[in-house]
């Protein structure tokens, strides 16, 4: 009886102790944006670019100028380097909300890991977006509005504005009006969505 209590002793303080180790780094994860205004969020900070960043607060996931924001601070409350986090980065032109299937992404040349969660939902310009024939993707444009692809879709991001080479490309709005380029020209949604083909080298 007396080794069975002093083997039990230890188990509630041992226990308490994993649930705190397990807590901090939830509780200590947040990045603080301050704005210029005196606003401030706590979140997390996706991507920076030479005049915009994307950060992920308690409304959502949104796009700010970088000549708004005052400064970032880290999980640790020291403030960030945007200027070095920025370097020879292109601006972040759209967020990855849903992935299905065979989803790519090409940035300078180069395929990119594409998912939903922190720096690889990130799309910037530049940056080309490719599905299979059964992939499909959504993202959040820097406007606000949605955009997703899918059946071969190839898509190349512009100053913010895809440019569907081929596939399919719904766009639907929820914030500033959404366009898209095609080289028939380009298409601006002012209600409601839209949904642009283009197949063996024509738009439907």
């Amino acid at each position: 009886e007396l080794n069975y209590s002093i083997y039990m002793t230890p188990r509630r303080p041992t226990l308490l102790l994993c649930l705190l180790l397990f807590a901090w780094p939830v509780l200590a994860s947040d990045d603080v944006l301050e704005l210029k205004d005196g606003q401030s969020q706590q979140g997390q900070l996706l991507a920076v670019g030479t005049t915009r960043l994307v950060f992920d607060g308690p409304d959502g996931i949104r796009f700010f100028l970088r000549s708004e924001v005052a400064r970032v601070k880290g999980p640790d409350a020291r403030i960030q380097d945007l200027a070095l986090l920025a370097a020879e980065q292109e601006d972040p032109v759209a967020v990855v909300t849903t992935v299905e299937g065979d989803v790519r992404a090409r940035r300078s040349g180069d395929y990119i890991k594409v998912s939903i969660h922190g720096s690889s939902s990130v799309l910037r310009n530049g940056d080309e977006l490719r599905t299979g024939p059964y992939g499909r993707v959504g993202f959040l444009l820097r406007g606000g509005s949605l955009g997703f692809a899918r059946s071969d879709a190839l898509i190349r991001f512009h100053e913010g504005v895809p440019f569907l080479m081929e596939g399919k490309l719904r766009l639907r709005r929820s914030g500033e009006d959404p366009q898209a380029t095609v080289p028939e020209g380009r298409v601006r949604v002012v209600d409601g969505e839209t949904e642009i083909e283009r197949l063996r080298g024509r738009c439907r």
